[in-house]
């Protein structure tokens, strides 16, 4: 038991370091001036403003899923959803 408190108590100092590292990293008068800055987007003429950006970087999804993988998650997702409604 006393290792268990430890570890926890360990797992705890490590949190907190983390989200100190966090909250120095994200400056909100920086972030706030990035928001304000729409000099690129509303330098330009309406029309390409309203156009959609194309990504052509996206990563293709080509996960290939066979039936009985897909009808396994479906009924995973279904007892899921039964386990929840029937709270």
């Amino acid at each position: 038991a006393i290792i268990e408190e430890e570890s926890e108590a360990i797992i705890e100092e490590e949190s907190e370091a983390i989200s100190e590292e966090a909250v120095e990293e994200f400056n909100e008068e920086e972030f706030l001036e990035e928001l304000a800055d729409t000099e690129d987007i509303t330098s330009l003429p309406e029309e390409e403003q309203l156009e959609p950006m194309i990504l052509d970087d996206l990563p293709e999804d080509n996960a290939d899923f066979g039936d009985e993988d897909l009808n396994d998650l479906l009924d995973r997702v279904e007892d899921l959803l039964n386990t929840y409604s029937s709270d």
